[in-house]
């Protein structure tokens, strides 16, 4: 950090150290629910499991940390959600109603990489770590409003007012491209002409 530092800005170092602060935390949060609660479960499935008598369960100390290693790991990053969603939203790629649209969507992309995750075919291990995943998303939603929760009564306020006030075609549809987009750069210099 020392290093990039002197090439930031002050408001710029503000939230670089809050993303880095929060990254860290939210990774650590992760694997430390993947150690304590997710992992024994699965492991202790996979000691159990038994397809037929003849066939014995040999877990050997390698497969055993590669597994721990593999979960802590990717609940690590699954955890990075919330931060990941405030960046995109902070870079104009995504919004709150982009991500309450696209719920039905991201609850099927979220069941499946939980089912890339969990090593084990049994639902119980598959919506203990979907139920997290499922919650930082809505956690997500929450944080991309209360980011933009100015922008959204600012794009409301001229939806309103747009016929009365534009009277070029071109001005409208400028307009309307902007807030269909929900371009935060585009409505910033709206506000201002």
């Amino acid at each position: 950090f020392r290093f990039v530092s002197p090439a930031l800005y002050a408001n710029e170092r503000k939230y670089v150290v809050r993303v880095v602060g929060y990254g860290y935390i939210m990774f650590m949060v992760g694997v430390l629910i993947s150690y304590f609660l997710i992992f024994p479960l699965t492991f202790r499935f996979l000691g159990t499991y038994q397809g037929r008598d003849q066939v014995e369960n040999m877990i050997s100390l390698q497969s055993y940390i590669s597994t721990l290693l593999m979960m802590s790991l990717a609940m690590g990053i699954v955890f990075e959600i919330p931060i990941l969603s405030w960046l995109f939203a902070k870079l104009g790629f995504i919004s709150a109603d982009f991500m309450r649209r696209y719920r039905r969507h991201a609850v099927v992309i979220i069941l499946v990489v939980a089912a890339i995750i969990t090593p084990t075919s049994d639902v119980f291990t598959l919506l203990l770590v979907s139920l997290p995943m499922w919650l930082l998303y809505e956690v997500s939603i929450w944080i991309v409003k209360g980011l933009f929760g100015k922008v959204g009564k600012y794009e409301k306020y001229y939806f309103v007012l747009k016929d009365d006030f534009l009277k070029n075609e071109t001005d409208k549809k400028y307009l309307k491209n902007c807030m269909s987009q929900r371009n935060v750069v585009n409505l910033y210099i709206i506000k201002n002409e």
